[in-house]
């Protein structure tokens, strides 16, 4: 068991643009290293289409394909990362969280990809408590995979037509960093009133 402490970076603090520009180049060093394509969902990969941040997020989201989970978490893993799955996580203090991750395996998840909320842990110990500075650190990581009426978001149980999701655009000068059709956010469910607001002022609301 793996307990992460990570900065909510709910705080609007004066470099706080810098810190989330610093890690997205932190990604793109990542994704070309590791070597295979990959999504950046989530709210990052909604807020770095527009030409300012309106908040301040507090981690990244990436999407894979299942029939590449295999070979993209041995690159990971090639790179100091280890897949977990979320047990529990809780709110440390307005600025901090932590989130009790467990091992898991990949042909645990290709088994049941809907079971699991996975992420990607930048840990050399599978038995610690660290503390997290970095959004690379601790990345949440969603399934996905090809279905006849579009694309299959694991464990939010919503398909996505094609169209709505490809074509996927470059992120930065990556090579491996991709943006998905933005429409594709118009499908999933938006829970919390940050994520309604994005939606808003991203006109897809």
């Amino acid at each position: 068991m793996v307990a992460a402490v990570r900065l909510r970076h709910r705080r609007r603090s004066r470099d706080w643009e810098d810190s989330l520009r610093h890690d997205l180049d932190d990604l793109v060093g990542l994704a070309d290293q590791v070597k295979n394509e990959m999504c950046l969902v989530g709210g990052v990969g909604l807020a770095v289409r527009g030409e300012e941040f309106r908040r301040n997020h507090s981690d990244f989201d990436l999407a894979v394909f299942l029939s590449d989970l295999p070979e993209v978490i041995a690159s990971f893993e090639g790179a100091g990362y280890r897949l977990h799955a979320a047990s529990a996580g809780f709110c440390l203090s307005p600025w901090h969280r932590v989130d009790l991750l467990r091992k898991v395996t990949v042909p645990a998840v290709v088994a049941n990809p809907d079971r699991f909320c996975l992420r990607l842990v930048r840990s050399d110990d599978e038995n610690s408590m660290t503390y997290y500075r970095k959004r690379t650190d601790v990345m949440d990581l969603l399934i996905m995979d090809f279905v006849n009426e579009g694309i299959l978001l694991h464990g939010y149980d919503r398909i996505v037509p094609n169209s709505d999701f490809f074509p996927l655009a470059r992120y930065s000068d990556s090579r491996y960093l991709r943006l998905p059709n933005v429409r594709y956010k118009t499908h999933l469910p938006a829970a919390w009133p940050r994520q309604r607001k994005d939606l808003a002022q991203a006109g897809l609301r």
